[in-house]
């Protein structure tokens, strides 16, 4: 078979197209690897002689050039942050804590020479571990409230415990006697004794914070206004004090009383006791409670009486035997009741409106014939103006002031107008 020549002709150009292209593609090649040597031959020299600019791009170099890296060094102020929160930390936690531990394991916290301590609470004392725990008259959840007991407050156990008592029978420091759940109590009573600590404080606001830490830390429990809390180290504008649980937390200065071992709160006057009920204003009521959480009448009474180194009772009942009893005047012809004789702080004692025998509700006279009430009718705890409520006025049985001395307060007047 006869080859066609007009095929052979085809592959001869296709091939010599190739080999062109070939071609064409090594002198660029040759052109580019000259062009990079002389590129790379000016950064070199450039470089030898000084002259290279930091905007110069850096182009591949070919000759055995070696560059320095700098280490990266520790920035100057590194040393002395590092130095000052050790310090802080030094102060403000360890060094305390070791001071502390160190006092009670050779049992001389007041460093007067290894004297013997002398305890006040026994096997059957116990302490409140919580913010606020209720006290009933029986043992059971639904019985009734008779009232409250705060953080760090000792009771007495009255019946011998068994070890699985769900509540336990104590009396409180002002004789109140109920039930109170076993598990919001603590056996180690260390955290209310004076003798293992260097002072005590009172809270007077209506509520402070017990941190981790004296500058930031978490929120450990709260103490309500009335609490005493026991301290060993006093910081700038915080204390350390000791709680139930054998932690110890830190509380700002603000809003507390510092009051020396030993010593009894000072009282203040009646002006100063309105003020402090005024804290509980619009807190909602609760029957027997203690706290900003629920309170009642008598128990606004208690919080503010303690804020103020007045010992009052708890309970209702025994509040009305307690400070100087006053006259309930009335006018001989309206028969309304002479307010302008009572002072700020008086207590004011109302009947029950269904038994003239009980005194159900119980008001404290603040400023302009006004009187702070916490009544079971409402929600929350108001203000009410007595020569404004004629009804209220009527059931007006007894009044007492706790606050002794004329000077307690500010003379209320009669027409309910400052």
């Amino acid at each position: 078979m006869k080859s066609d020549p007009f095929r052979k002709d085809s592959r001869r150009l296709a091939s010599l197209r190739i080999e062109r292209r070939r071609r064409r593609l090594q002198r660029m090649g040759e052109r580019r690897d000259a062009a990079r040597r002389r590129k790379s031959q000016r950064f070199r020299e450039r470089f030898l002689s000084g002259r290279l600019k930091n905007g110069d791009d850096l182009p591949l170099i070919d000759a055995d050039v070696y560059l320095r890296v700098e280490r990266k060094r520790v920035p100057p102020w590194i040393l002395p942050m590092a130095a000052t929160i050790f310090l802080v930390v030094l102060v403000f936690w360890l060094a305390p804590t070791v001071a502390a531990r160190l006092g009670r394991l050779f049992g001389d916290p007041d460093g007067d020479g290894g004297t013997e301590i002398s305890l006040l609470y026994g096997d059957r004392h116990r302490v409140v571990a919580t913010t606020a725990t209720d006290l009933f008259d029986a043992p059971d959840l639904k019985a009734g409230r008779i009232s409250q007991l705060v953080l760090n407050e000792v009771v007495r156990v009255l019946d011998p415990p068994s070890g699985d008592d769900a509540y336990l029978r104590v009396r409180a420091a002002d004789g109140t006697v109920g039930y109170v759940r076993t598990s919001t109590l603590a056996e180690d009573c260390r955290s209310a004794e004076p003798a293992l600590h260097r002072f005590r404080i009172v809270i007077v606001d209506r509520m402070k914070r017990i941190m981790s830490h004296a500058s930031s830390g978490t929120l450990l429990m709260e103490a309500m206004m009335g609490t005493e809390l026991y301290g060993d180290v006093r910081g700038d504008g915080v204390y350390r004090v000791s709680l139930p649980d054998g932690r110890t937390g830190w509380v700002g200065q603000n809003g507390t009383v510092e009051i020396p071992l030993g010593q009894v709160m000072a009282p203040g006057t009646g002006r100063d006791f309105a003020i402090s009920a005024m804290n509980f204003h619009n807190v909602t009521f609760l029957e027997g409670g203690l706290t900003q959480r629920g309170i009642d009448g008598s128990g606004i009474a208690w919080a503010a009486g303690r804020a103020n180194g007045l010992a009052l009772p708890r309970t209702l009942e025994a509040q009305k035997f307690h400070g100087t009893a006053l006259v309930v005047e009335r006018d001989p012809d309206t028969d309304r009741v002479r307010y302008d004789r009572f002072l700020e702080g008086d207590l004011l004692f109302f009947r029950d409106p269904l038994d003239n025998e009980k005194v159900s509700e119980i008001g404290i006279v603040t400023a302009y014939g006004q009187c702070l009430m916490a009544r079971p009718q409402r929600s929350s705890v108001r203000l009410v103006n007595l020569a404004e409520d004629p009804l209220l006025a009527s059931r007006l049985v007894e009044a007492r002031r706790p606050v002794q001395g004329t000077s307690a307060g500010t003379p209320v007047p009669s027409d309910g107008t400052g």
